[in-house]
């Protein structure tokens, strides 16, 4: 299947998504009884995030869609460069055999100096497209963006390995800025324990990706039990877990869009990390933040 094909089903595919939700959410608003403030605001806060749930997890297909796409360009772009850089291939041999028997040949010593002459200018070459694409490219623009909406706020990044623990590392990082200590393979085993006991609130929102349809009670579980494993990425429904598990709101930074908050009714304080698509090649990516007092305090004192 082309990849305008594959497009075209993911948008409609989302697109019906996002009109089942809304159906839904209406009916959850028309049942809220006349005069109960406190009720519809519970069920607002719960419309909210199943709307950026389900925003967060079509931006994660759309990006799986766009590697998969680039896969095929960068395999092109590939053969190109090769090309460009063993000017012996097969090709030119059979050029050289059809060349007029009255042309002079070339030297060995010549014909190497012209081979590396041709290798140094596809080097150059090379090199200067890469330039550009690091001050045009995604990446670069998505980090420039995130950086501006930070200082903003007077923050900065602090870094995470891309492992696949970026998510529950962040939000160790975070913890530790107010002074609480639990590690990434604690708070894994922590929100494998939260999501098994809330079933019912999460388990409509983890569909079935060879399917499209809502896991089943044993798909639901085993994917519980996964995320106590080092390696394995968290997404949107983790991060409302990790809210409610550590009792503060998590407030997500993005390039592109609004800041997206999870878990309000958690508390006042936030754990503010940064999300990033384009970070490296692996996918989606966490990172988090620090006060640049606080960087600054750390750099005049000698600590790292």
């Amino acid at each position: 299947m082309s990849s305008a094909s594959l497009d075209e089903e993911l948008i409609n595919r989302q697109r019906q998504e996002r009109k089942d939700l809304l159906a839904l959410t209406q009916k959850m608003k028309h049942a809220v009884p006349k005069g109960d403030k406190k009720k519809k605001k519970d069920v607002n806060t719960e419309i909210s995030a199943m709307l950026s749930n389900l925003d967060l997890k079509h931006e994660e297909e759309r990006k799986q869609l766009e590697v998969q796409c680039s896969t095929v360009i960068n395999e092109s772009n590939q053969s190109k460069t090769e090309e460009i850089l063993n000017p012996d291939n097969e090709a030119d041999s059979n050029l050289e055999e059809k060349l007029p028997t009255v042309t002079p040949k070339l030297s060995k010593a010549k014909k190497r100096r012209n081979k590396k002459a041709e290798n140094e200018k596809a080097r150059e070459l090379a090199i200067s497209q890469q330039d550009s694409e690091n001050r045009t490219g995604a990446r670069y623009l998505e980090a420039k963006e995130i950086a501006n909406k930070l200082s903003q706020r007077n923050l900065t990044l602090h870094e995470v390995p891309p492992d696949g623990n970026c998510l529950f590392k962040a939000i160790e990082h975070q913890l530790t800025t107010h002074n609480i200590n639990m590690s990434a393979d604690l708070l894994r085993e922590a929100t494998s324990k939260y999501l098994m006991e809330h079933k019912d609130e999460y388990q409509p929102f983890l569909m079935n990706p060879q399917t499209d349809d809502m896991f089943t009670d044993s798909q639901y579980m085993e994917y519980c039990e996964n995320i106590k494993n080092p390696g394995v990425w968290g997404g949107q429904v983790e991060i409302q877990a990790l809210a409610n598990i550590c009792g503060k709101p998590i407030e997500i930074i993005q390039a592109h869009g609004p800041n997206i908050i999870s878990g309000e009714q958690a508390g006042d304080t936030k754990l503010i990390i940064s999300y990033h698509r384009h970070e490296f090649g692996l996918g989606a990516h966490y990172n988090s933040t620090l006060p640049k007092t606080t960087v600054l305090n750390l750099s005049g004192s000698g600590e790292v």
